[in-house]
């Protein structure tokens, strides 16, 4: 799974990436110089959700994954491109299990509507 950013209070505790250290860490690939949810193609749908404890929104494109959230006050962003995704399960009602052709996993739970992901 990509590493999150983070903006927000204890983002100035931080020292501040560049650019493309953000987009590197992330995943996220800009298209015509825009970042984020606009590098996962047209998107099908939003969906709400909770990763790695940050209540936010599941935004499904044509090219990829979108994840934005926020756990206490604090940002979290998550860009997975489809060529990146091995295989997406549905263990449970509700839960989405992405796993990256490296491995890493992420779980997706209290997915409002998740037989339509």
């Amino acid at each position: 799974m990509a590493s999150p950013t983070t903006t927000g209070p204890a983002a100035a505790a931080q020292d501040s990436p560049s650019k493309q250290e953000v987009q590197q860490s992330t995943g996220a690939q800009p298209k015509d110089g825009k970042e984020g949810e606009e590098s996962i193609g047209h998107l099908s749908g939003e969906y709400s959700c909770v990763y790695n404890r940050a209540k936010g929104k599941l935004l499904v494109g044509s090219e990829g994954l979108f994840f934005e959230g926020f756990f206490f006050f604090v940002q979290q962003r998550y860009c997975i491109n489809w060529k990146d995704v091995r295989q997406v399960q549905k263990p449970d009602p509700g839960i989405i299990d992405i796993i990256c052709q490296n491995g890493e996993r992420g779980t997706f739970s209290s997915v409002l509507n998740a037989e339509r992901v």
